[in-house]
């Protein structure tokens, strides 16, 4: 009997171990976020300030510093700053619980919360531009990426159901720790131990670029590729489809579900579960048997298909319709991802993948802020129900101009 592609690419010794030491780090990196409302209640209880300050603490660096990660990174060994950046998180973790019980400073919390965010974006950028570097072939790039999906998916799922539990375990009474500490410090021993495993990571052995280091031209290099190359291009553009997906979700569905359905904040959760069971399903999936697949259509699909989820949304009126749509929705998510993750992968030249990919990250990022003002706007003016409505259509035409560009654009050659 045939091995499916999703396990067979785990004979690669390689990928099998980026695989374990992307489980550790992700779900360190996902219990983080409980453990930091925790904290949040501890210093500054009721205070929607302090929420505004920590998501610009999570999200500024990625604006600040993405397009810059993804040079760097091109240009240095990325093993090395894999396993630097994440031996980081651990470090800066560390120093968040030595301010959090010696010093009670929230402001301090805040710049190595800044910090810890710093270096994960250079570990994930590092990471995900890294994957054909370890493969045996390009035949193996979308079950890995499918993987490395699933594995994400999987790590959320689980801080999801268990993370807001474990924070508030009576355990940690009893060895003079507050909850979120007691996590911290689980998460600091995860994150160096993903930096213990990489450390056996080998990679192909590549040439080195004998050519100026330009920060300008790099910049440009980047850009241009994805001018010139209309896959990448197409890629950008869908970016923009999902990053708005997105939005949606999280300003008005998640209002929708809570207060309109009146199903509350288990509602939301338990209904985010279901939609991170339809991702890993469908990453199984397309690992499996998406090789032969043409990946602009995969993401043009689904976003057809999430359109239509978005219509059907509205008229939702029990929990069990509620939760079956949810997987559907995650369902269709995924394969965006994945497809995207893949096209660039085999795409771009591993001296360019960096940068693509740091850019892709700070668009997703630019975006989802104007993204998420805008869906706020039109749940204000035209009702959650409406609004939702109007992002249907609004995403249906986000696809078609991704499409009509992808289309009639004449794709050049650049000399990767």
């Amino acid at each position: 009997m045939q091995i499916p592609d999703f396990f067979r690419v785990f004979r690669n010794r390689d990928f099998s171990i980026f695989s374990i030491s992307q489980i550790s780090s992700q779900i360190g990196d996902k219990i983080n976020h409980f453990a930091f409302i925790a904290l949040l209640k501890y210093f500054a209880p009721g205070s929607t300030i302090a929420f505004s300050f920590l998501g610009a603490s999570i999200t500024l660096p990625v604006i600040i510093f993405a397009p810059f990660s993804g040079i760097l990174i091109d240009r240095f060994e990325r093993k090395k700053i894999m396993i630097f950046s994440e031996a980081a998180r651990g470090f800066f973790i560390l120093l968040i619980v030595i301010v959090s019980i010696k010093i009670n400073s929230l402001p301090i919390i805040y710049i190595f919360i800044f910090f810890l965010f710093t270096v994960s974006l250079f570990s994930n950028m590092a990471k995900i531009s890294s994957i054909p570097e370890f493969l045996k072939n390009k035949e193996e790039i979308l079950p890995a990426n499918s993987v490395n999906n699933f594995i994400v998916r999987v790590s959320t799922l689980l801080a999801m159901v268990s993370g807001g539990i474990f924070v508030e375990l009576a355990f940690w009474k009893k060895l003079n720790l507050r909850g979120y500490d007691a996590v911290l410090f689980i998460n600091a021993f995860l994150f160096l131990l993903s930096a213990f495993i990489l450390y056996f990571l080998k990679f192909k052995s590549v040439p080195k670029r004998s050519e100026e280091k330009n920060f300008l031209k790099d910049l440009k290099s980047a850009l241009k590729i994805a001018k010139e190359n209309k896959n990448v291009l197409f890629v950008y553009f869908s970016v923009a489809s999902l990053v708005f997906t997105g939005s949606v979700i999280y300003v008005l569905i998640s209002i929708f579900i809570q207060q309109i359905l009146e199903f509350g904040t288990k509602g939301v959760g338990i209904s985010g579960a279901f939609s991170a069971s339809g991702m890993m399903l469908s990453a199984f999936f397309l690992g499996n048997f998406g090789k032969n697949l043409n990946k602009v259509r995969v993401i043009s699909y689904s976003f057809i298909a999430l359109a239509i989820i978005l219509i059907v949304f509205p008229f939702i009126k029990n929990f069990i319709l509620l939760l079956t749509i949810s997987f559907f929705g995650g369902f269709f998510l995924a394969p965006v991802m994945i497809s995207q993750d893949t096209i660039i992968h085999e795409e771009v030249d591993m001296y360019y993948r960096g940068r693509i990919f740091s850019f892709r990250e700070f668009f997703v990022n630019s975006f989802f802020l104007v993204f998420a003002f805008f869906n706020g706007f039109t749940g204000k003016f035209f009702g959650i129900k409406s609004a939702i409505l109007l992002s249907s259509v609004f995403l249906l035409l986000l696809n078609f101009l991704s499409l009509l560009i992808y289309t009639f654009r004449n794709e050049k050659n650049f000399n990767c």
